[in-house]
């Protein structure tokens, strides 16, 4: 569990650049100024939001999916 929760702390770090990088998707967002991508992770995604407007802290979150049927 440290191990994940560490990986939740270096988000913002991994390559995450204006457009996501793989293996980062993209995911639309119903906010413009808002970046949203996910990550196939073991039981579900990682999900990571990023204002390009106001530049707020970068969100994360774990969806769980264990059968990962999220389709974008």
């Amino acid at each position: 569990m440290s191990k994940f929760l560490s990986l939740l702390l270096l988000l913002p770090v991994l390559s995450f650049a204006e457009i996501c990088q793989h293996p980062w998707q993209a995911v639309p967002s119903p906010v413009p100024h808002v970046k949203t991508c996910r990550l196939s992770v073991p039981h579900g995604w990682l999900v990571f939001n990023l204002s390009t407007l106001d530049m707020e802290v970068p969100q994360s979150l774990f969806y769980p999916d264990e059968q990962h049927e999220w389709v974008i």
